[in-house]
């Protein structure tokens, strides 16, 4: 397990490159189950390639961005499962982009336990997806890649569908 407190100078930007990482590796081998809880969930930017960096593991090769329900729609339609709980109003158009027999969205108070887990890793925390980036909120954010860890993340995200 890794710690990264997010409001520390290069911390955010951290996040974001691990999270962008992990959305990767998700397109390059994809997990049956994906668990996200968020507060706000928005079509925020989440693979940025516009250098090229990750253009062998996106659909179209001359695509240099890739948003989160693009994203999500390209796992649903792998074959992953995508459990989404959010807090806050969410609206139609990002409701049309998540509309997939795949894709579970659920809108709730308590968005417990926050983060995003994969059966690969895990990131425990609070994640804001906003429409124009991704911004993190607590006293720390944990990086879980060890199995009995993220095993652990996963069965207690499973818990709460």
């Amino acid at each position: 397990m890794r710690r990264i407190q997010p409001n520390t100078y290069g911390s955010g930007r951290q996040l974001i490159q691990c999270l962008q990482s992990f959305a990767v590796m998700e397109l390059l081998h994809n997990s049956e189950n994906i668990y996200i809880h968020v507060p706000l969930l928005n079509d925020a930017p989440i693979v940025n390639s516009r250098a090229g960096e990750f253009s062998f593991a996106l659909p179209d090769a001359s695509l240099n961005q890739l948003s989160l329900t693009h994203l999500l729609s390209l796992l649903a339609d792998r074959g992953s499962q995508i459990h989404i709980c959010f807090r806050e109003n969410i609206n139609t158009l990002l409701l049309e982009k998540l509309n997939h027999p795949s894709i579970t969205l659920s809108q709730r108070t308590s968005i417990y336990p926050p983060g995003w887990v994969t059966e690969s890793y895990a990131l425990s925390g609070v994640i804001y997806f906003r429409s124009d980036r991704i911004e993190f909120f607590e006293d720390e954010i944990k990086i879980f890649t060890e199995k009995d860890d993220v095993d652990k993340l996963l069965l207690n995200a499973q818990s709460t569908w």
